[in-house]
């Protein structure tokens, strides 16, 4: 019931999974390493201009590390309002990893927040991929001071426009394959840093998404099994330098120009076996086999097959005592069919019945003796149309006669005599059976 709950949620909410992540390196957080310590900070400069241009708010670290040695180190800025800047280097300025100083600089955008920034963390990730952080209090004890001023020009408060969103490309399920989307988004004041999207799955459950850095064309990788169907865009994000976000939903991007959904194809067709198409009953249980591949079956099926041609043969069959010949016309050149991805052919037998019965084993007599010259005419009263014989007094019935099939026999009039009623007689391969017309006198 949980479970149920939980699709129920996701169908009424949309898809699962993040929005697109801003474009910027950040760490893994992993297991916290107690190899590496602090001994010293220091930042440049105290006020940092950003009237003019983009300026930078420098960080040095100066640490120590046992074994395994320093790798990286991170400096992370945060703004009176809470957004946050970061730089991370990835080598020593001085040192050889064991101990020394790191510097990172981060670029501080022109429509930045202004007055006091402070620290928010600073990060050292050792060579064994553990990472330490110092936040608050620690950073605080930090022997330094962990503040800057930014100053100059007007903060930017207007998050980035999306004005565009479009998909190109052609994906099969079995395939796969990379589709571009081309997003068109743009920032007045501090200028765009990254885009992103997120597309949603036919059923809801699934998501495929990018990003990048600016705007225009973005890959995305769609795998081989993911199902098929039409995919909508879940969310549209644009971040400007500044770290305003812009983020959309479906019901916004159906406003936009161009189509932000894109489908991913069937990679099969199939084949139908129509056995018993038009033909009589008994056949359905014919055998077929199907090539290539060689794909077998009885009766009528379906077969999901990859585009190309196909062609069956099809196997004689004895069923409820009746037999039947099935040409294997298919097999012929101008027979061969082909079907594409998400295409249907039909495959239907020419099929003719064959006769069990012996000459002799169905008759009709007639009498009395005045009468024995009386016309009659035999058919088949399930195969409307398909048997037919007429004849005069006692005779055999010829033809193709088939096992555990009624045979009807209707009399004709003869003069000064009743007509019998006709006669119903269900075939039998081995028992003889007669039609006994006996007309009486008026």
């Amino acid at each position: 019931m949980k479970a149920l709950l939980f699709i129920l949620v996701l169908l009424v909410l949309g898809c699962p999974g993040p929005e697109p992540q801003p474009y910027f390196e950040e760490w893994e957080k992993s297991a916290e390493s107690a190899t590496v310590t602090i001994t010293d900070f220091s930042r440049t400069p105290a006020t940092v201009d950003i009237s003019g241009s983009d300026a930078s708010l420098s960080c040095t670290v100066t640490a120590t590390g046992s074994s395994p040695i320093v790798s990286d180190a991170e400096c992370t800025w945060q703004s009176p309002a809470g957004k946050r800047l970061s730089c991370v280097t990835h080598s020593p300025a001085t040192g050889d990893g064991t101990s020394g100083t790191w510097d990172c600089a981060t670029d501080i955008p022109q429509g930045s927040e202004t007055g006091t920034w402070r620290l928010a963390w600073a990060g050292l990730r050792d060579a064994a991929g553990d990472n330490k952080f110092w936040t608050g209090d620690e950073i605080e004890a930090f022997p330094a001071t962990v503040t800057a001023t930014v100053s100059g020009g007007t903060a930017d408060t207007t998050p980035p426009t999306i004005s565009a969103v479009s998909v190109s490309g052609a994906i099969t399920q079995a395939g796969g394959g990379t589709l571009t989307t081309t997003i068109t988004a743009a920032d007045a004041q501090s200028g765009l840093s990254s885009t992103g999207v997120t597309w949603c799955s036919p059923d809801g459950l699934d998501v495929v998404s990018c990003a990048q850095a600016g705007d225009g064309a973005c890959a995305i990788n769609v795998p081989a099994t993911e199902q098929t169907g039409v995919w909508r865009v879940q969310t549209v994000t644009a971040k400007n330098t500044v770290g305003l976000v812009e983020s959309i939903d479906r019901t916004a991007v159906a406003a936009l120009p161009g189509d932000a959904s894109f489908t991913v194809a069937t990679s099969t067709g199939t084949v139908v076996l129509d056995v018993d198409g038009g033909a009589w009953s008994g056949s359905e249980f014919a055998d077929w086999t199907l090539y290539p591949g060689a794909s077998t079956g009885s009766g009528d099926g379906s077969v999901s097959v990859s585009p190309g041609d196909y062609a069956v043969e099809w196997t004689e069959t004895l069923c409820c005592e009746a037999s039947y010949n099935l040409e294997n016309n298919n097999l012929s050149a101008t027979s061969v069919q082909s079907v594409g991805a998400g295409e249907s052919i039909t495959f239907v037998p020419t099929v003719s019945r064959k006769s069990l019965l012996l000459a002799g084993n169905l008759s009709v007599n007639v009498e009395p003796a005045g009468a024995e010259a009386a016309t009659w005419t035999v058919d088949a009263p399930s195969w409307p149309g398909q048997f037919s014989q007429a004849g005069s007094g006692d005779a055999d019935i010829t033809g193709d006669l088939y096992q555990t099939t009624d045979y009807r026999v209707t009399f004709d009039a003869v003069t000064g005599y009743n007509t019998p009623a006709p006669i119903t007689l269900t075939s039998d391969f081995f028992t003889p059976k007669e039609f006994l017309g006996t007309y009486t006198v008026e």
